[in-house]
Formats: C-alpha cells, structure tokens, sequence
C-alpha cells in the first residue's frame, strides 16, 4: 500500500514539473498612443507614446517626417516632426516593431496646401497726367483682384525712367500703400514717372502696374517763349501800345502786338 502512494505521488509530481517546465514565456508588451497624427499643411511637431518592456524600433522613411527617437527600450514619449506641404494631401506609416510582439503601426496624415492667390490688374493709372507746380491736385490709382479671398496689398514707387522696376518706394504718405496715390503737390517744373506694385499673402506672385507719366509745368508759364511783332505804322494807326497777354503753359508761344 505505501508503494503504491509513493508511485502516485511521484507520478503526480512528475507531472506537475513537466507542466511548469513547458509553461510558454510572457509575450513582450508593445503600444502606443495615439495610433494616427493629423498635420496641417504649414507643418508641425506632435508626439505620441511608446509603451513596452523591451527593445522596439520605429521604421517608415519619409523625406517631410523626423523622428525624434528611432529606437529605444521601455516607454518612451516619441516626437514626429512635418515639414510644411506645398502639395497635394500625403500620407505616411511610421510601424514600431519588437522582437516576439506584434508590429504597431502609427498613421500620419497631413493636409493639402491651400491654392495660391492669383493677383490680376485690371485698372493700369493713367499714362500721362499734366500739372502745375504750386497748384498741383489729382491722383493716380490702380484697379486689382485676387482670388482665394485674399487681401491685395499696395505700393507705390518712383522711378527715374519709363520703367516699373528699380524705382524708390514712397513710403505710406500720400496713399502709396493703397490703391490710389495722391501726386505730390510739392513737386517743382519736369517729368516724373510712378508705378504700383501689387501683392498678396498666400505665395500670390507681386504684379506690377505699367508706369503713369506725370508732367508738372512751371507756374506762370515760365519758360514760354515770347515773339514780339511790331504793326507797321501809318498816319492812321495810332501810337505804339503793348498787347498783354496771359501767361501760358510752358513750351508755348506768346505773341505780342506793338
């Protein structure tokens, strides 16, 4: 009788040892959070994070992503860098992977860049204008749209010749940051030539006016030219006399009778 307990008990704890012995290892933990990152096309920087007790590594080479750790052990919080989009919507999976756990992919999305503005000018300024220094008025403007809602900006220059590039910016005064630029009343006598340049945000490529001529003639008609005639005398005519006239623009000619 107790050989047979002792068969038994030996038997059972064979068993039970062999049951133990066969026991199947822990599987390592692997997990993150959150599983999908969301960027807006201006480009930014978000994190999710690892969650393990072993060794991982982080896969998916992507030109516009950075990662701030590719590898590591453990938890760990893990940085994903975009860079701004100046395309269409793209996407990515960045896949954490660990020795005997189960892959945990990670989806990355960022959106489309917005359409770029398009400035189109549909109202030039005036080619020429013609003034009079010291009583100068007027204004010069320009007409323009843009798309995508955007706001058109304004500045206007002066340049030395006929052309709309290479001039000076004057500034704010007078209207030169808007549409309408009132011609400056301090001008002296002579040729002065103004263009806009018209810009939006958004990336909308500047365009540029064509080039307004303003001409400021001399007060008085300086500069005009004068020709005297004398009437031939008789016994009828009466004495000399001067004829007066009023003054002219500058270039014209001003006839006086004697």
């Amino acid at each position: 009788m107790k050989k047979s307990i002792l068969y038994i008990t030996a038997v059972a704890l064979a068993l039970s040892a062999g049951f133990y012995g066969c026991k199947k290892d822990k599987d390592p933990e692997l997990d993150a959070s959150p599983k999908s990152l969301n960027f807006t096309h201006a480009g930014e920087s978000k994190t999710f994070n690892v969650t393990s007790d072993v060794n991982w590594t982080i896969s998916g080479n992507h030109d516009w992503l950075t990662i701030s750790d590719a590898s590591g052990k453990g938890d760990k919080a893990v940085t994903v860098t975009a860079t701004a989009n100046a395309g269409a919507a793209r996407t990515a999976t960045l896949t954490i992977a660990a020795k005997g756990a189960k892959d945990v992919p990670i989806s990355v999305t960022q959106e489309a860049a917005p359409p770029i503005p398009v400035i189109t000018i549909n109202g030039h300024p005036a080619a020429t204008t013609t003034v009079t220094a010291g009583s100068i008025t007027g204004s010069l403007s320009v007409e323009a749209t843009v798309t995508e809602n955007a706001t058109p900006g304004y500045q206007w220059y002066r340049s030395l010749n006929q052309n709309n590039t290479g001039g000076a910016t004057l500034g704010a005064a007078g209207g030169a940051q808007t549409k309408t630029l009132t011609i400056p009343t301090t001008l002296d006598a002579g040729t002065y030539y103004y263009y806009c340049v018209v810009s939006a945000s958004g990336g909308a490529e500047p365009k540029t006016s064509t080039v307004a001529t303003v001409t400021v003639l001399s007060a008085g008609g300086a500069g005009a030219e004068t020709m005297i005639m004398k009437r031939a005398k008789s016994t009828r005519s009466p004495p000399s006399q001067t004829y007066p006239i009023t003054a002219l623009p500058s270039g014209s000619m001003a006839i006086y009778f004697t």
